[in-house]
């Protein structure tokens, strides 16, 4: 077959068909890209480290070390931290409730 002859029969073809075409050689052209894909990626994947964070030599840190300890919160600690957490939210709802309000000035009407 020749390639000239191909082009001059595809030429003739109606609109329609042409589309049929080349919509199909698209979607089997991204296919065959898409499974290339596929493979490069599971091929990579393989090349990555079973533990991204090891932990196993965490752990054998921890009993090299023994002093690596969490932190001790007191009580007393632990009741500041509350209260000041409170305190926040007692702020972030005011602070919503004024925003809301019809008496703030609403800066979208003005710059219209």
């Amino acid at each position: 077959m020749d390639i000239k002859n191909q082009l001059e029969r595809l030429q003739k073809l109606p609109e329609s068909k042409k589309k049929i075409i080349l919509w199909t050689t698209v979607i089997i052209i991204g296919i065959i890209l898409f499974i290339f894909w596929l493979i490069i990626v599971n091929e990579n994947l393989k090349k990555l480290p079973k533990e991204i964070i090891p932990v196993s030599s965490f752990k054998e840190q921890l009993e090299k070390n023994p002093e690596l300890k969490l932190p001790e919160i007191s009580e007393e600690e632990i009741k500041k931290l509350e209260k000041m957490l409170k305190e926040i939210e007692k702020n972030a709802t005011e602070t919503t409730s004024t925003l809301n309000s019809p008496n703030t000035l609403n800066t979208t009407n003005t710059l219209q």
